[in-house]
């Protein structure tokens, strides 16, 4: 979700900042792109008109900082 899209709704981004009750200096640190977190509250709060696709809530790129967790094999207990 590209910033400027949630700007051309809200028609500021002092009204983003109001609506998601955050303050306007965060809105100046995203960018061009929304953050996921902001992105799927945006989609929600518009009912879809500002669109979050599932890129936007959840980028491939953060994937690659998660690694699966190692099954551990339990020692089966023999009943004596």
């Amino acid at each position: 979700m590209k910033t400027e899209d949630a700007i051309k709704y809200f028609g500021s981004k002092a009204e983003i900042a109001r609506v998601l009750g955050i303050g306007r200096s965060a809105i100046s640190t995203w960018g061009d792109k929304i953050p996921p977190r902001w992105a799927c509250q945006i989609h929600l709060i518009t009912k879809g008109k500002v669109k979050a696709s599932a890129s936007d809530i959840r980028p491939t790129s953060s994937l690659r900082r998660y690694r699966p967790l190692k099954s551990k094999k339990r020692a089966s207990s023999k009943a004596a």
